[in-house]
């Protein structure tokens, strides 16, 4: 039960880690936003830029919609200074930040700006780089591809997959954890003592 629990959660670590990678590449071609408008004409929106997912909160108005997804291709030459006034940033620390804009003045005026619905009106956006997730899901995948590894190289090396015990004496099973030698192994095991 231990092990199907552990492989679990190492594949879907491993699907999580390759949609993140892929969500980081695409988001240096393409911005992809998923925006809708509440019942108080407050737009919410996530969009994927520039290596970056953006949660953003803009009082715009509108008619309440529901959510939708559009995807707008760019040259990769933007930058988050396209999407925000930088001078905004509340906070910024390796690629996270935390900007917003308290007023109704425009600072893209007389540009034609990637996301139209921030150029008025107030705004509150959290910026978190796609790097810091990848790694977080990424983890137990890492540790699954440590341990088959070091398995394959200990049976590699006539030794224990589970504890790496020398098993060129042994039976059956291994005489320090108990596990059970696998017949294909036992027989490399005999002809390279035998050799």
């Amino acid at each position: 039960m231990k092990r199907l629990v552990f492989t679990t959660v190492a594949l879907l670590s491993l699907v999580l880690t390759l949609a993140l990678a892929s969500l980081w590449v695409r988001s240096h071609f393409v911005l992809d936003e998923i925006s809708g408008v509440d019942a108080k004409h407050v737009t919410q929106a996530v969009v994927s830029f520039a290596g970056s997912a953006h949660l953003i909160e803009t009082n715009i108005g509108g008619s309440p919609r529901r959510a939708t997804w559009d995807a707008y291709p760019y040259d990769g030459a933007a930058t988050l200074g396209d999407m925000y006034d930088p001078l905004l940033a509340d906070f910024a620390i390796a690629g996270f930040m935390r900007l917003r804009r308290p007023g109704t003045e425009s600072f893209l005026s007389g540009s034609v700006p990637i996301t139209p619905w921030l150029t008025g009106g107030m705004y509150a956006a959290w910026v978190v780089p796609y790097w810091a997730p990848t790694l977080l899901v990424s983890i137990p995948a890492l540790f699954a591809a440590r341990r088959l590894i070091r398995r394959y190289v200990r049976r590699r090396r006539g030794r224990c997959r589970e504890c790496g015990y020398d098993l060129r004496a042994s039976g059956e099973r291994c005489p320090e954890c108990g596990a059970i030698v696998p017949a294909a192994q036992r027989a490399r095991t005999a002809d390279a003592v035998a050799a």
